[in-house]
């Protein structure tokens, strides 16, 4: 099957075929928000989106950026230095990523950080151009300027005014 999907010979089209059924959420359901919808996927779809996910996952660990961003504060703390946190929060990004995808996919979660890295290139090519700087340069060459967990972002600059307005036009570019 994977031979087929390499040489361009799979039928995509016979592989995207499910069936959506309403399973009552409780006894005598009469009301349509009394069902839950659930699609039943064909196996050989379930198959691909794993090998998939398997392939893109990095084995990131979620705490890893806790403790960084933890460490990161302490640091700006003890040496006395000031610094901006910017927290983006993607829960409602997400969700919008999640509806052109079925329930419980395994490559929405995926697709959701390739979106996100987006982001992570356009801040660190406006770090290499010199519109900001990260903070903690003496820890991390060129200084710590973004950090990602979950579906939360964080990016760190240091605290130059003018800067700020590049951190602004630059999530406004994201945006579109």
């Amino acid at each position: 099957m994977f031979r087929d999907l390499s040489k361009g010979d799979l039928p995509l089209f016979s592989l995207n075929f499910r069936v959506i059924t309403l399973v009552p959420k409780v006894q005598e359901a009469n009301v349509i928000q009394q069902y839950r919808p659930i699609c039943l996927l064909n196996v050989s779809y379930k198959i691909f989106t794993k090998v998939a996910t398997n392939r893109l996952s990095s084995g990131r660990n979620i705490l890893e950026g806790v403790v960084i961003l933890h460490e990161t504060i302490h640091e700006l703390h003890r040496k006395n230095q000031s610094g901006v946190i910017l927290k983006l929060d993607f829960e409602k990004a997400y969700d919008k990523t999640k509806k052109g995808l079925r329930q419980g996919d395994p490559l929405s979660p995926l697709l959701f950080n390739i979106m996100v890295d987006m982001l992570k290139v356009f801040i660190s090519r406006a770090k290499t151009d010199g519109q900001f700087e990260g903070v903690i340069p003496n820890l991390v060459d060129g200084g710590l300027s973004i950090l990602q967990f979950s579906m939360t972002l964080y990016s760190l600059w240091t605290m130059i005014s003018d800067k700020a307005r590049n951190t602004k036009l630059l999530l406004f570019a994201f945006e579109l």
